[in-house]
């Protein structure tokens, strides 16, 4: 599939037409597969792109598998995975509402538990080593997670040729 630096503009990115046209070493119009190998183009700026070349149900199917990939880091509600597994339209609205009403009471209780302990706490330097091993680790899945969302928005589009 080729596209033009006119679609990419179209579909409003950060960057104006210069920018675009330097990272693409000049080229006005490329196959997708080879902006994804451009290492001029960070690996968020590609899955932005592929995201925006997918179709309304593509971008579905690919939000619903992303969060499958991380669904195990949460207690999720059964309705939410079940919607994640089928995306059943007929659940649609109710595990939107169970998954907002889960994160919220997650989000509460991690305010209350740092607020209560944090004040306790006579010392910060296992607090501060559990939070950079915590950050390292975060930034590893973070990055091995965008790695894998580039490679499944690889195959959605090579299959649309």
């Amino acid at each position: 599939m080729k596209i033009t630096i006119k679609q990419v503009l179209a579909f409003g990115p950060c960057y104006d037409e210069t920018a675009l046209l330097k990272m693409s070493g000049g080229r006005r119009k490329m196959d997708v597969a080879e902006i994804f190998c451009l290492r001029t183009v960070s690996v968020e700026d590609k899955i932005w792109l592929g995201i925006k070349l997918m179709t309304e149900k593509q971008q579905r199917k690919f939000a619903c598998d992303c969060a499958l990939d991380v669904i195990d880091r949460w207690d999720a509600p059964e309705v939410v995975v079940r919607y994640l597994k089928t995306q059943d339209e007929s659940i649609r609205e109710a595990a939107r509402s169970a998954a907002y009403s889960a994160a919220y009471s997650a989000a509460d209780s991690a305010a209350y538990w740092t607020a209560s302990s944090t004040a306790s706490r006579a010392s910060s330097w296992a607090v501060a080593d559990s939070a950079a091993a915590d950050w390292a680790a975060y930034w590893a899945v973070y990055w091995a997670a965008r790695r894998k969302q580039l490679r499944r928005i690889k195959r959605v589009l090579m299959k649309r040729k």
